[in-house]
């Protein structure tokens, strides 16, 4: 793209730590860069050192380096003389309250991605552009507010990611990536259902990694531990965004166990990684896998459910059928989930809508 044509983008962030938003937020402002001027400013202090050290050379970055919690006046004024200086033709916020904090700014410049249902809406009238990431996310903003998004899937980076080599296993290897709030990530769900599966003796011997840190940790360690299945659930908390590209292809199932969930991207990168994918039936993730097209699901909150279908695909996984189907849904995660399209999706909404 020619400099005439090259635009101002400004993406502002809370925080910028392991989380999905955040490890995609690194992405595209990499991928934007390449056509654009980037900024990315991120508001409270101590980001992630290894999520930093990825972002290009080309991307302006500042960190604001607000303590949690507190809000200054002077920090006010230095969020907008930044944003002001740097003259954005595009600002993407990330969550609805970020509005608030800037002032004078063109109502058409401001852009919002919702990336998740249930959010609090009431910022939402200051923007004058919103994106959702899934169908089940543009629908709940429709009925919750009586207004339009343009949906955009999230993307991820897919050059990092390696594939999996079926191989035989002695040991049936499970993985979850999320954050450790179980009331909405559903990881107490997957445990009772493995409780079920261990003591049924059935099929191989199974071991969990659950692969995250949060609030949860706690509850999720006991009750493990309450169910006898310390020797079979692993939690190695946060876990470097490379190794999980290097390290998903030598499990050989990824469950989302969701309460709720408006997307799911951590079920892309399982399915990129070319492991077979069980998520519960709630909106986000049966959009990704095409109402089951794609992958597995289990009836959400049911650890019997659940453990039925565990036991169905470790049936299953060694059969050229099954390992062909999961094979189309690398193929597809590659063609309609990557960060290029994601970007360049972006920059349409952007400037062109």
């Amino acid at each position: 793209m020619s400099s005439e044509k090259a635009k101002k983008i400004v993406h502002l962030v809370w925080s910028f730590g392991t989380g999905g938003i955040q490890v995609m937020v690194a992405d595209m402002v990499n991928r934007q860069s390449v056509d654009h001027q980037v900024l990315l400013l991120i508001i409270n202090r101590n980001p992630t050192e290894t999520l930093l050290a990825r972002v290009s050379d080309r991307v302006k970055v500042h960190r604001l380096e607000r303590k949690r919690g507190r809000f200054t006046p002077l920090k006010y004024i230095w969020i907008n003389l930044i944003i002001h200086f740097f003259r954005p033709d595009a600002i993407h916020c990330h969550i609805p309250d970020q509005a608030r904090l800037l002032f004078f700014i063109k109502r058409k410049k401001l852009c919002l991605t919702l990336h998740d249902v249930n959010k609090d809406l009431k910022d939402i009238h200051l923007y004058g552009k919103i994106f959702s990431i899934s169908k089940s996310v543009q629908e709940d903003l429709r009925k919750r507010a009586g207004l339009d998004s343009r949906v955009i899937y999230n993307g991820i980076d897919l050059s990092g990611i390696r594939v999996k080599e079926w191989k035989p296993q002695e040991t049936f290897r499970i993985v979850i990536l999320s954050r450790l709030i179980h009331e909405k990530k559903g990881q107490d769900v997957f445990i009772r259902a493995l409780s079920q599966l261990v003591r049924s003796r059935e099929g191989k011997e199974i071991h969990a990694t659950i692969i995250g840190d949060g609030d949860s940790m706690h509850f999720l360690k006991t009750l493990t531990d309450d169910l006898g299945l310390a020797q079979h659930i692993s939690f190695p908390g946060t876990m470097e965004r490379k190794y999980i590209q290097e390290e998903l292809r030598n499990f050989d199932l990824l469950v989302q166990p969701s309460r709720y969930e408006g997307f799911g991207i951590t079920v892309i990168e399982g399915m990129a990684a070319g492991l077979p994918v069980l998520v519960s039936d709630v909106d986000g993730p049966m959009e990704i896998i095409q109402e089951g097209k794609y992958g597995s699901f289990f009836k959400s909150g049911d650890e019997t459910d659940c453990a039925l279908k565990i036991r169905e695909i470790i049936e299953q996984s060694g059969k050229t059928e099954f390992r062909e189907r999961v094979e189309e849904a690398r193929v597809y995660v590659n063609e309609n989930f990557s960060i290029e399209s994601t970007s360049r999706n972006y920059c349409e909404g952007y400037f062109n809508d």
